[in-house]
């Protein structure tokens, strides 16, 4: 005979469109079943009830002081975000309502929001759990491919700049890179900080204008960037602002003559693929990445994205999660199904020890 407890669990997740939504409920359904079937050997069972939230319309100061202080909510999943977490983790250490943290990076929110202590006790019960690296460890990933690719071209590249956004998910990148480019021995000629796309992709072109160099040929930067973007847009953006840069350029110093208003996913583009791939090599950061948004992508728009090489901050995905995941469903799960799993997971272990 098995003694059920129920507890509901909200989750917060950006519902960008239906098949956002459609995954993360249908990974959320593969946990309650999963955890359902696990317990049946005890006596004591937790069966979990999601109520979910979109981060994205909704008004997140009164939803987080909502769930806060709701007693019928054990634990929130999300926000996904870390400008949203930062939100909700103002409302939950006021009432220590546990907050788990899926996808959030920002090295500011995690360490502001740790246990405070005094002469060594703490003040307050811990409330938030990240279940991600956070941005200073991924910076550093991503400082030191930075240096090993300028040792190798050390005749070509002197220095590097940053470009993070303004906002608190750029902020680990901004405060931390210039700290591990000197430990790192890199010459971080500038660490600067956009406020739009728009003015990512200038600072992106000043930056190559102010920066080309012919060599053997070849047109090669004496600058290397890496850039911290927010989503794919912004990514296809630079590249293609960097790919008719470089065709510009080479058109008035070279004489390819590619006719004016030549499509940029034009074949006639590939005939230089090999240098431009070259000039191209940039190092990105991007947090929030969706099967969809590439899908979506046209054969041309996906040519002009090769070559870029890019990090993320989660956990390597050849792993059993998405090896079971593929078995199930015939495809490969996003970063936020895998985490959303995570953090269902440890609300539903911790569910039988919470009010």
């Amino acid at each position: 005979q098995h003694q059920w407890v129920d507890k509901t669990v909200a989750v917060v997740y950006p519902n960008r469109n239906a098949m956002t939504k459609a995954q993360l409920e249908r990974t959320a359904q593969w946990f309650l079943d999963n955890f359902q079937e696990a317990q049946l050997s005890g006596d004591v069972c937790v069966r979990l009830h999601l109520e979910w939230y979109d981060e994205l319309t909704s008004n997140l100061d009164a939803l987080s002081t909502q769930l806060a202080n709701d007693p019928d909510v054990a634990a929130i999943v999300g926000p996904f975000n870390s400008n949203s977490l930062e939100i909700f983790a103002q409302a939950c250490q006021a009432t220590e309502k546990p907050l788990i943290a899926p996808t959030a990076t920002s090295e500011e929110v995690i360490r502001r929001y740790a246990v405070p202590t005094q002469s060594g006790a703490r003040t307050v019960r811990p409330f938030l759990w990240s279940l991600t690296e956070n941005d200073v460890a991924f910076s550093e990933v991503v400082m030191k491919a930075d240096a090993t690719l300028i040792q190798e071209l050390d005749f070509l590249i002197s220095s590097a700049v940053i470009l993070s956004p303004d906002n608190l998910y750029g902020k680990t990148f901004f405060d931390w890179a210039p700290f591990q480019a000197e430990n790192l021995s890199i010459n971080l000629s500038d660490n600067q900080q956009y406020s739009s796309t728009a003015d990512l992709v200038n600072k992106v072109k000043a930056v190559l204008n102010d920066n080309p160099q012919i060599w053997e040929g070849l047109l090669v930067p004496t600058i290397h960037m890496f850039c911290v973007m927010e989503n794919l847009d912004q990514l296809y953006q630079v590249a293609e602002m960097r790919r008719r840069w470089y065709l510009d350029f080479s058109q008035i110093n070279e004489g390819y003559g590619i006719p004016d208003g030549t499509p940029i996913d034009d074949p006639v583009y590939n005939q230089y693929a090999g240098e431009i791939a070259a000039f191209r090599r940039t190092w990105i950061a991007l947090s929030d990445f969706s099967q969809e948004e590439v899908n979506a992508l046209t054969d041309g728009q996906r040519r002009i994205l090769e070559d870029y090489q890019g990090f993320s901050p989660y956990a390597d995905p050849t792993t059993g999660f998405e090896l079971s995941y593929e078995r199930k469903y015939g495809v490969k799960p996003s970063f936020e199904e895998c985490k959303c799993y995570d953090g269902l997971l440890l609300a539903g272990l911790a569910c039988p020890n919470l009010a």
